[in-house]
């Protein structure tokens, strides 16, 4: 019997147990690997973001032998369609938490098990799958400190074993997902991505387990030392699961692992928040806090290297900018040495006043932090 392990917030191959449910599901058949380029999702995540995808989808085809499956369109058509044209009798996935993942995946659910083809869910992104964290009257939390305590205390199995063989099948690629892949990694203007995959993951989590980790309570605010993990990008795509980084902590002691442990239980906690409270996407969870107005304006901004992720950070600067007093500044921490970045100050400057411009440098890391303030009339 033919399974399809469905990948999409799970890049990888170690650490995971719904390829080893998708493996045994397949028995002496064979197993079919695929993701899915999605339209809607891939062209509003921005160039950076889609050239580190299609970065890690190349390494992701690596891990699995050159068998990575890339299939383009809805997905609610596109992995239904996959089921029946390679015979599946199950598709597998890591279950999804966020609100329109789930959307997406009853839709999905629905239309396999129209055709008498299992859904099979197997493990999630987190280490405490969302919903299972609760208090003495089994109600969830929404505070983070008696959140953290009751997630330690819950505690997570094992990270699983990685299969030594999988009895992978090879299709052709969709011709506009590779497209897509291509493109991506071809725009002009990227600044330097760290090396995809989980080998150079695993190699970063080693050097700073190794290094600056006994010092990140306190060096991780610094911006003069290279004291964080820079995992984000690799945990965002589940090219590292948090179990592994967890595992590999056990047992130590110190305020630098507590810290950081307590940075892994924040993602936990907000995942567990949007999984009981889907609206806290859009709202604010506490009731009583809607419709809160701030008397008045802002004295300060500061965009701290997230306009990378935005697809038009000119119009978040200009909408954040209206917030600002009449003497208030905008402050934007950008890396130094992309000719992108460097561009987009130059063109925040032809929209605000630049008042001041200085580089702080890391080791080879660098930053250009910029001061800027609304142009007066």
């Amino acid at each position: 019997m033919t399974s399809v392990l469905w990948l999409r917030r799970d890049l990888r191959r170690r650490d995971h147990p719904a390829l080893l449910a998708a493996r045994d599901a397949a028995g002496d058949g064979e197993l079919v690997v695929a993701f899915v380029v999605d339209p809607r999702l891939w062209e509003g995540g921005g160039a950076v973001r889609r050239a580190w995808l299609a970065a890690t989808l190349g390494a992701t085809d690596t891990a699995f032998d050159g068998a990575l499956t890339l299939l383009h369109g809805d997905p609610r058509r596109v992995v239904p369609d996959l089921a029946a044209r390679v015979g599946a009798g199950s598709v597998h996935v890591s279950r999804e938490t966020t609100p329109a993942g789930r959307r997406r995946d009853d839709v999905v659910s629905a239309r396999l098990a129209e055709a008498r083809v299992d859904w099979v869910e197997t493990g999630t992104p987190y280490a405490v799958g969302p919903g299972l964290v609760v208090n003495g009257t089994g109600e969830p939390y929404k505070v983070f400190t008696p959140f953290s305590r009751a997630w330690r205390a819950h505690g997570w199995p094992d990270p699983a074993p990685t299969p030594r063989t999988l009895p992978l099948r090879r299709l052709r690629n969709d011709a506009d997902a590779t497209g897509a892949v291509r493109a991506a990694l071809a725009a002009p203007d990227l600044p330097d991505l760290p090396p995809a995959g989980e080998e150079a993951a695993l190699a970063r989590w080693r050097a700073f387990r190794d290094g600056a980790l006994p010092a990140y309570g306190d060096d991780r605010n610094r911006p003069d030392v290279d004291g964080t993990s820079r995992l984000s990008p690799y945990l965002k795509l589940g090219v590292l699961h948090p179990r592994t980084l967890l595992a590999d902590l056990a047992g130590q002691r110190g305020r630098g692992v507590a810290t950081y442990e307590n940075e892994l239980a924040w993602r936990e906690f907000y995942a567990d928040v949007l999984w009981r409270t889907p609206r806290s996407a859009w709202h604010d969870l506490r009731p009583e806090l809607a419709g809160l107005r701030y008397d008045e304006p802002a004295d300060a901004i500061v965009m701290n290297e997230v306009l990378y992720y935005l697809p038009n950070p000119l119009t978040a600067v200009r909408h954040h900018a209206r917030s600002l007093s009449t003497d208030g500044v905008m402050i934007i921490s950008v890396f130094a040495h992309a000719w992108a970045t460097r561009r987009l100050l130059r063109k925040i400057a032809d929209q605000l006043d630049q008042i001041q411009i200085e580089q702080v440098e890391s080791g080879h890391l660098a930053w250009s932090i910029a001061v800027y303030r609304p142009r007066r009339s």
